[in-house]
């Protein structure tokens, strides 16, 4: 199974890119279905069947993303902004500790 909805999957490159695939992508989730399910879904696929979705789940969803759009390389920037913020604070939180603590 793969990780993230818009992500590309490893095996076959394959990415969603119309808010339609993106809508049926999320539907296909942990978020929406079961493991089994899932797993039921993976297998057909990987064996060149369509999954079958309400059609209307599909339209309602694709229209929450339009009118949401966010990008992955949008999402890829926030955490590598976090992740540069929190080590900036724990280089600080070091070299306060390591001043205060190498005094005699």
């Amino acid at each position: 199974m793969k990780h993230g909805a818009f992500n590309a999957c490893r095996k076959c490159g394959y990415a969603p890119e119309t808010n339609e695939d993106k809508a049926r992508h999320l539907i296909a989730t942990d978020h929406y279905l079961g493991r089994g399910d899932l797993e039921r879904m993976g297998a057909d696929i990987a064996a060149g069947h369509f999954p079958k979705m309400d059609p209307a789940d599909v339209e309602r969803l694709a229209k929450v993303i339009e009118e949401n759009p966010i990008s992955t390389k949008e999402v890829a920037g926030f955490f590598i902004k976090l992740a540069l913020k929190a080590g900036l604070v724990i280089l600080a939180v070091i070299g306060i500790l390591w001043y205060f603590l190498s005094k005699p």
